[in-house]
């Protein structure tokens, strides 16, 4: 059961890799406004793939083996309504308060307009990050540790085709 896991770490971190690549032809400023909301990313993403998706996959389990179907149905959706609460919430925060936090990260200057171009874009689309992790965390916790992998595993390969534009 932890392949799939491994796969799913494997190509997020690659992901990293080929994305620092093609913000690095784009020049210094661009480089350093990544670093600086690398940190912030990171805390967020950790959190989508931990904290919240763990409690989600646990609680459906539970509901999944003792038969209890509608217990199960209400959990998904309370899922659903957490993770896009969260990323939504997320998105707001920075969205509304991204230059302060950079700046207070040290950001200055071309970096930090940089970072907040990149912030903008990678918070834009937050609340579907949670809610594909809610969900997988949801398919995880019926036994299915494939389907989560394949699905995000196919997402990475879209972006890296994609990262270049």
């Amino acid at each position: 059961m932890a392949w799939p896991n491994i796969l799913i770490m494997l190509a997020q971190a690659s992901t990293g890799l080929i994305e620092t690549f093609w913000i690095a032809r784009l020049g210094t400023d661009a480089l350093a406004g990544m670093a600086l909301v690398f940190p912030v990313v990171m805390m967020v993403q950790m959190i989508a793939n931990g904290a919240i998706g763990r409690r989600d996959l646990l609680g459906d389990r539970a509901c999944a083996r003792g038969g209890r179907r509608d217990e199960a149905d209400a959990l998904v959706l309370h899922a659903v309504i957490i993770n896009v609460a969260s990323g939504l919430g997320i998105s707001l925060v920075m969205l509304a308060f991204g230059r302060p936090v950079y700046r207070a990260l040290g950001g200055a200057g071309g970096e930090l307009e940089a970072a907040l171009v990149y912030s903008n874009v990678v918070f834009g689309g937050n609340v579907l990050f949670w809610l594909l992790n809610g969900l997988a965390a949801v398919i995880r916790g019926t036994g299915n540790m494939i389907m989560p992998a394949a699905v995000i595993c196919a997402g990475v390969i879209f972006l890296v085709l994609f990262l270049p534009c």
